[in-house]
């Protein structure tokens, strides 16, 4: 009996030691496993870390490596960072990735923020080589690099998306143009940050498009070829092209964002769809808002703008913001961010425009402003004199009003548990605040 106790004993030991052999994850079929590693990279899942994340889970077992290595959308994502101090070598993870990924589409983030070496510039050449796989791409690149470009510029026949951001600044550098991304036939969105390097595309196949550090007259002409367009952001540097008169028709556009626009630049523009339309001021500079741009716009575009973006260091009072919104008839977003050392817009004249009479009727024959305001979004300050109980009435006059985020407002405590309760009662769908 002793002895049968010790066999049984050794048996369980040893199926204990094998359970995992039987878990359920080892009995999924290789093309069910293969789906669900591939949901696991950024492609389907955006909180997923992709670096290593092929090599990981093909050392979990050797079923998982064979199931890993045979699915080679897997390998697909490259992403190599090098940091300063931190360089390592990555030019054989690279060719690695590039060959287990066999011919699937690829989508690559290059980031290069340390010293330029023999294995950096290796990694890049790496990169450019597979460039006829392109799918989405982002490079941070120092000046140095920009010149290795010039090879990819008739190899890009999958590339749909690309953001080049410098990692060195060259002020006063006088960069070449660079067009290695002018014949792309697919690409259908770019976008190029805070570099003195001019970067064409095919402007015409071009739908969504973001520029920074605009001061070339040539962007204006090139804008007008972009007449596939739904989104444009364009950040000009240093309030450059004090007149643009360059007319573009941009047929499509939805979005429109500008920061240290020019003056004239809306009175040069024909938007016949736009919805959205920002207006971002920076630190450095503010950007310079002028209703009768706004009016001359919607007049000539015949557009029905909806939504309606104010952003940091702007240079508009109160009264030209209530102008704007009376310009937009069909307006039922209006989002206000005031950097806190500018004179806020947000004051008392503002909120009392805004708050409809008590005796208007549905019909709305006391005509007040933007009737159908739906979202309202406010952060930064309120004008030193507003008063908050103004803001309150406001929001109560305006029941269609579902949305209210007041970010960064400083409300007292009488304001806060009003608007509190307003929206447990049911007269805000949606309530943010940061008290």
């Amino acid at each position: 009996m002793q002895a049968m106790s010790q066999v049984a004993l050794r048996l369980q030991e040893y199926i204990s030691h094998h359970q995992a052999l039987i878990s359920p994850l080892r009995q999924f079929p290789p093309e069910v496993l293969s789906e669900i590693f591939l949901h696991l990279t950024p492609s389907y899942n955006s909180d997923v870390e992709s670096d290593d994340l092929p090599m990981f889970l093909g050392g979990i077992c050797s079923y998982w490596r064979q199931v890993a290595l045979s699915t080679p959308r897997l390998w697909s994502t490259i992403d190599v960072n090098i940091k300063k101090g931190t360089e390592q070598p990555r030019c054989e993870l690279i060719k690695l990735l590039t060959a287990r990924s066999g011919a699937c589409p690829l989508d690559v983030r290059y980031l290069h923020d340390g010293e330029w070496t023999q294995d950096a510039q290796c990694c890049l050449q790496e990169i450019l080589r597979s460039s006829s796989r392109w799918h989405t791409v982002s490079l941070g690149l120092p000046s140095i690099a920009y010149g290795l470009l010039s090879t990819i510029k008739h190899n890009l026949p999958e590339l749909r998306s690309i953001i080049v951001e410098p990692t060195t600044m060259d002020d006063g550098v006088a960069l070449p143009l660079c067009d290695a991304f002018a014949a792309a036939p697919r690409l259908s969105e770019m976008t190029t940050l805070s570099t003195d390097m001019i970067f064409t595309a095919p402007w015409a196949a071009l739908e969504r498009y973001k520029v920074g550090w605009v001061e070339d007259g040539r962007y204006m002409q090139w804008l007008g070829q972009c007449t596939r367009l739904v989104e444009v952001d364009i950040y000009f540097r240093n309030g450059a092209f004090p007149d643009v008169t360059v007319p573009a028709h941009l047929p499509c556009l939805e979005i429109l964002s500008l920061s240290g626009a020019p003056l004239g630049l809306l009175n040069s523009l024909t938007t016949p769809v736009l919805e959205r339309i920002e207006f971002i001021g920076y630190d450095h500079m503010d950007t310079r808002v002028h209703p009768s741009d706004l009016a001359s716009l919607v007049a000539r575009s015949n557009c029905q703008i909806s939504e309606l973006v104010f952003k940091g260091t702007l240079d508009i009072s109160d009264v030209d913001l209530l102008t704007c919104i009376g310009i937009l008839p069909a307006l039922h977003t209006l989002i206000v961010h005031t950097d806190v050392e500018q004179p806020s817009p947000l004051t008392n004249s503002f909120m009392e425009a805004l708050t409809l009479p008590t005796d208007v009727g549905s019909n709305g024959s006391a005509d007040p402003l933007a009737l159908q305001l739906s979202i309202l979004e406010f952060a930064g300050s309120l004008a030193e004199d507003c008063d908050e109980e103004l803001l309150w009435l406001m929001l109560i006059s305006r029941p269609r009003i579902y949305a209210l985020d007041v970010k960064d407002i400083e409300l007292d405590e009488t304001s806060i548990a009003a608007l509190e309760q307003y929206y447990a009662e049911g007269g805000l769908r949606y309530y943010n605040s940061n008290f």
